[in-house]
């Protein structure tokens, strides 16, 4: 809700007052196939990076636009968590 009161210029008290359900629901759909926004501003700036990273870095070490997006401090811990866990599936396998 927050997003698109932002986009459209209006409080998100105005917005749920003055859009219907449909309409939002129709925002949402358009949301999913076309972001719009902060994330998509990030995402754009992280292409960039990951660009710029690539030309110059050395073989093997590419980085795709997601290792430079931002992440709070609970994303990170998750994403630190599940690659953990990844890692100890991968060794319970070859065992």
């Amino acid at each position: 809700m927050h997003t698109l009161s932002l986009e459209l210029g209006m409080t998100v008290a105005r917005l749920e007052s003055e859009m219907t359900s449909r309409e939002l629901a129709s925002w949402k759909r358009y949301y999913s196939e076309n972001p719009f926004g902060v994330w998509r501003d990030n995402y754009h700036a992280a292409m960039l990076c990951s660009i710029l990273w690539n030309v110059n870095a050395g073989k093997g070490k590419s980085k795709k636009p997601d290792d430079f997006m931002f992440k709070t401090k609970e994303q990170r811990s998750t994403d630190t968590t599940n690659t953990t866990l990844a890692s100890l599936q991968a060794l319970a396998q070859r065992k």
